[in-house]
């Protein structure tokens, strides 16, 4: 999965589960911030990302979202349950999993298997 788009689905996952706006994510790595917003609606996601410039929209149905990346030009099926979230990201043919644990967000990307975390403000 392309790091603008593991930063994308944190983001998009923190929103949805804590309910709550942010507009920055932070590699805990690397210490990087970058700029992103995100609105949930009851059946619909409208995110943008500041540094790919371009919109991130999705679908609420029940348990099942499905969003598309415009920078991608692809889908990716996201499911949270609780405090965690799985999904698969159709641009890298890869699935993913993770966790929320207040602001902070542990991805674990399949294909690098390799777990990313980030906090979102």
């Amino acid at each position: 999965m392309k790091s603008h788009t593991r930063r994308a689905v944190a983001l998009i996952s923190a929103t949805i589960i804590n309910k709550q706006t942010y507009s920055l994510i932070q590699n805990i790595e690397n210490y990087e911030f970058h700029k992103l917003s995100c609105n949930i609606l009851p059946t619909m996601i409208d995110a943008y990302d500041d540094e790919m410039k371009c919109f991130i929209k999705g679908n609420i149905k029940e348990d099942k979202i499905s969003i598309y990346h415009f920078g991608n030009a692809n889908y990716i099926d996201l499911k949270i349950n609780n405090n965690h979230f799985e999904g698969f990201d159709y641009d890298s043919v890869t699935d993913f999993t993770g966790d929320l644990n207040d602001d902070q967000i542990s991805l674990n990307d399949h294909e690098y298997q390799k777990v990313f975390e980030y906090l979102v403000k």
